[in-house]
């Protein structure tokens, strides 16, 4: 129980809203610079490059890390917004890149024609998000925590 009356006022200082703070974009429309940033150099995000769904077989086997970076930048497009395709989206936090979501049809991950899909998704044809991933430096500012 607290000590403080109910009649004590509270001074509140309000941050920034997160939509004030926050911008999302096509993958293609940043540079492969912020792509690179978000997915870091250390832990599983680094190592996949959003190609978990992609790579036919077993991806540590059957793909090397360099061809599978290569394969993110080409499906992103990045530093192209002409583009007529793009694999995903890139969130800015304050103008720093911060976080990473891929969205494409069903079809553009080949490995998920082999999952069964659950009745909620097989009513969709839109596919989805595969993966998504935060920067670790982005993650701390959220959090308070380093999380890497």
């Amino acid at each position: 129980m607290s000590s403080r009356s109910s009649s004590e006022a509270t001074e509140v200082t309000e941050a920034p809203t997160l939509p004030d703070r926050l911008t999302i974009v096509p993958a293609n429309e940043t540079s492969w610079d912020d792509i690179a940033a978000i997915f870091g150099t250390a832990d599983y995000p680094s190592r996949c490059q959003c190609q978990r769904f992609k790579v036919i077989g077993w991806i540590w086997r059957d793909s090397t890390l360099p061809e599978r970076t290569e394969m993110l930048r080409a499906q992103t497009a990045c530093g192209d917004p002409k583009a007529a395709e793009t694999s995903g989206r890139v969130a800015y936090l304050d103008g720093e890149p911060a976080g990473w979501v891929a969205v494409e049809p069903r079809i553009a991950y080949p490995k998920l024609r082999t999952t069964p899909a659950s009745p909620r998704s097989a009513t969709r044809r839109c596919g989805g998000s595969s993966c998504g991933s935060p920067s670790t430096r982005t993650a701390t500012r959220m959090t308070g925590r380093d999380l890497g």
